[in-house]
């Protein structure tokens, strides 16, 4: 299994503490403050080996900013349907995303962080038409991707279809013409499809979805940016569920 390159402190001491497989941690040899001995301490306890190199080095590990850290992980395996499923509390209605045709990893990663923040139980994107998940997508998701259930799948269609045969209602967010989201009854089964800002969501997605959703807009410009279109719809769910609290949106 080919070795992959995350960098930067947050997202490698994200990776510890969720005890993803690190092969080693090269840290810049000058680097001496606290939170560096406390991730020191930290990888000792996980058997993780920490080595001390030349900035020189982690610049040839990492084009990105490392933040003096960078480390070696193992490639990031995907979940099946049913994994994904399987890792939703009994007690709790499933709230999943699905994103066709999103490609931008800053988007992506965005989007997992929102997801790991609301509460929603995990993504599943297409094998194709979707970003790649290496240094830049841990970086942009701020470590949420260790947290977050993510399935890849052959046919975004047919993956609809199945969580339909479970009992899981499908929405699309359109950015017009659909049920406001300040409105829809959340407190289903559910799972949410968000579309590339490009495309937006095929035709194809469409015809499976039992409903569909928008978020209201006052300004003159077309839509949302995609990942803050889903911060806004799963924290609305997110409240209406009760998950956040006590009370009800107006």
């Amino acid at each position: 299994m080919e070795d992959k390159v995350i960098s930067g402190f947050h997202p490698v001491e994200e990776a510890l503490l969720k005890g993803v497989p690190l092969h080693a941690i090269y840290v810049d040899k000058n680097r001496k403050d606290k939170r560096f001995s406390r991730l020191r301490r930290l990888a000792r306890e996980r058997g993780v080996k920490v080595l001390d190199v030349p900035e020189a080095k982690l610049n040839e590990l990492s084009s990105a900013s490392h933040q003096g850290i960078v480390a070696l992980v193992s490639e990031i395996s995907f979940l099946s349907l049913d994994e994904l499923l399987g890792k939703i509390p009994k007690a709790e209605k499933p709230l999943i995303v699905v994103l066709d045709g999103v490609t931008d990893v800053g988007n992506v990663g965005a989007i997992l962080r929102v997801v790991e923040l609301s509460g929603a139980h995990g993504v599943i994107l297409g094998e194709r038409n979707s970003p790649y998940f290496g240094e830049a997508m841990v970086k942009a998701s701020a470590g949420a991707l260790w947290h977050v259930p993510v399935a890849r799948v052959a046919n975004i269609r047919n993956a609809l279809k199945y969580l339909k045969s479970k009992g899981i209602w499908i929405a699309s967010a359109v950015p017009r013409g659909g049920e406001s989201v300040f409105s829809f009854d959340f407190n289903i089964p559910l799972a949410v499809v968000f579309g590339s800002e490009e495309k937006g969501i095929r035709k194809s997605i469409l015809e499976e979805s039992d409903f569909k959703i928008t978020i209201p807009q006052r300004g003159k410009l077309d839509s949302l940016n995609v990942s803050v279109a889903a911060g806004i719809v799963l924290f609305v769910a997110a409240y209406r569920r009760g998950w956040l609290g006590e009370g009800s949106l107006p």
